[in-house]
């Protein structure tokens, strides 16, 4: 059994979602990561990463998700209010940085429908 195991492709459903959201607004990628992970998951996922206006590497901005930072930054990318921009995030300390800098946000996990998120 392997020490670590990382996806190799995106969840059709996930894929698809991307799509829509894309027709509601611009999209940006925020990832707390680093120089290696963002280079193989960048390559591995280059079919979903079409969907991205932006992609926000928290190693090449210098700030991590939940700092009140990097909302700033994403959102000065987008052009737009806080309240007009959703993050949806596996960690719930990330959301509830979200929330303090006036974003909504929306704590995934695999039940997690589109519907949710365009409601948020």
């Amino acid at each position: 059994k392997p020490f670590l195991q990382l996806p190799t492709s995106f969840h059709p459903a996930v894929d698809a979602w991307l799509g829509q959201l894309r027709r509601n607004g611009p999209l940006l990628l925020l990832s707390n990561t680093t120089p290696l992970h963002s280079a193989w998951f960048l390559r591995q996922f280059r079919d979903c990463m079409r969907h991205f206006d932006h992609v926000v590497l928290s190693h090449a901005v210098g700030y991590r998700k939940p700092e009140a930072q990097i909302f700033q930054h994403c959102q000065h990318l987008v052009g737009l209010p806080a309240e007009s921009m959703v993050l949806v995030d596996d960690l719930a300390d990330n959301i509830a940085g979200a929330l303090n800098h006036g974003w909504r946000g929306v704590l995934y996990h695999p039940k997690v429908g589109l519907d949710q998120i365009l409601g948020a």
